[in-house]
């Protein structure tokens, strides 16, 4: 009876042993399945750092050597300038080559302005920034976003109730709202709907298609969907890349630009695309605190000072209604033409005074020097303001005076300051 009971005692002692040893087991198979699960979260942080890293190394590489190749090319083509400059000089209006001459000239124009902005890929140029709330830029070019889409495609803006900040270029904040509205615009020819929300976010996105934006502090996501017709694995390959592009009448540096701009205003750029199933995509900068003092960042000696009408003639889109945008915030009143044939009817129908034209100085109707004249007739008193990829040293050849162009491409202050510089001389 003895052995019975400390074999019943030893029974149970085994017994607890063996239920903390399951409970050790259980415990342990719990962290290790943590373990894994946190691994296999980490695994795909740096793939997705290491894919980011790369992008941007890749992109980078390309940005400089484009960069530099336009340079070289951009001196070719200024010699082309001012050598047609030469040449017209000393044809007469009726000789048969000065057509000929004429078109390099323009063809030369169209390729200053190419190189220019590929000259402006380079990664490393400074970008000026300012803490800005990102509803409040929103809610300032609604009707520009509007403006942008056909009847046929709807639009939905969602803005988190919190308003957060972010230390960004404007104007770079502005292009790339423009460029990512055009893309999706132009991915829904049949219609559809498009969404732009703005939330401020922490950790991983909860995008209806979870992409990978991670950081450790919060940060303001802009995501913009469209229900077009998405892109295939081989052109979301090579989208960012310059020159590349899927539509014949683009030469390809929408997006280019718009990854440099996110980058060098320190925040993060995602695609998430299907074929046929339409794309998101996500742009992220980390929030910074509100300013104290909301700073009044227009100059009083930019802004309109009666009222000035301005006749604004530009065919790239986005860059016009980024000109727009900035010439409305700084109380101009803005005729918009994207051709020269339309400013002209834009004109005719217009009865009050255009005080100003800002055109280019290349145009493929009527050229901005024969369209000022034909204006000239209706308004004696408008100033002229070209714009042109050309260096000053080329537009002194075609015996233009310098103070009235300006060169591209250019920041919008530098619009604007030449805008007032232009209606304030004599």
């Amino acid at each position: 009876m003895k052995d019975v009971e400390e074999l019943e005692k030893t029974k149970e002692e085994l017994e607890t042993a063996k239920t903390q040893l399951e409970a050790r087991i259980k415990g342990l198979k719990e962290n290790l399945t943590k373990a894994n699960t946190d691994l296999c979260e980490v695994r795909v942080v740096r793939q997705s750092l290491e894919r980011r890293l790369h992008e941007a190394q890749k992109m980078e590489a390309i940005g400089r050597v484009a960069a530099r190749i336009a340079g070289e090319f951009g001196t070719l083509f200024a010699v082309v300038g001012k050598q047609t400059g030469v040449m017209l000089s000393r044809l007469q209006r009726n000789d048969p080559l000065r057509l000929s001459a004429d078109e390099l000239f323009k063809v030369g124009e169209k390729a200053a302005t190419l190189t220019a902005q590929l000259i402006a890929l380079n990664l490393d140029s400074p970008r000026v920034r300012n803490t800005l709330s990102v509803h409040a830029v929103l809610a300032d070019v609604h009707g520009m976003i509007a403006s942008l889409l056909p009847d046929h495609v709807e639009l939905a803006i969602q803005l988190d109730k919190q308003v957060a900040y972010a230390e960004v270029d404007r104007e770079g904040l502005e292009t790339v709202i423009y460029q990512l509205v055009v893309n999706a615009r132009d991915a829904m020819p049949n219609g559809g709907r498009l969404t732009i929300e703005v939330k401020t976010i922490e950790g991983v996105s909860k995008s209806v298609r979870p992409l990978s934006i991670e950081s450790a502090s919060h940060q303001i996501l802009i995501q913009i969907s469209d229900t077009g017709t998405g892109m295939n694995l081989d052109t979301q390959a090579h989208m960012f890349e310059p020159l590349f592009s899927t539509k014949e009448t683009n030469i390809g540096l929408g997006l280019t630009a718009v990854f440099r701009i996110v980058k060098q205003n320190g925040g993060t750029l995602e695609v998430d695309s299907r074929a046929g199933q339409g794309t998101i995509v996500q742009v992220a900068f980390p929030v910074v605190p509100a300013p104290e003092v909301r700073k009044e960042t227009m100059s009083k000696a930019m802004l309109a000072k009666g009222g000035e009408t301005i006749l604004l003639v530009e065919e790239n889109e986005i860059e016009r209604k980024l000109a727009l945008s900035t010439l409305q915030r700084y109380r101009y009143r803005v005729l918009e033409a994207a051709s020269s044939v339309e400013a002209l009817m834009l004109t005719q129908q217009y009865n009050g005074i255009v005080h100003l034209i800002v055109s280019p100085l290349i145009m493929p109707e009527i050229e901005g020097r024969e369209l000022a004249r034909r204006l000239l007739r209706q308004h004696p008193t408008m100033k002229t303001l070209f714009v042109s990829g050309y260096d000053d040293e080329t537009i002194q050849h075609h015996r233009i005076n310098q103070r009235f162009v300006l060169r591209q491409p250019y920041r919008q202050s530098g619009l604007i300051g030449k805008v007032r510089e232009m209606l304030d001389a004599a």
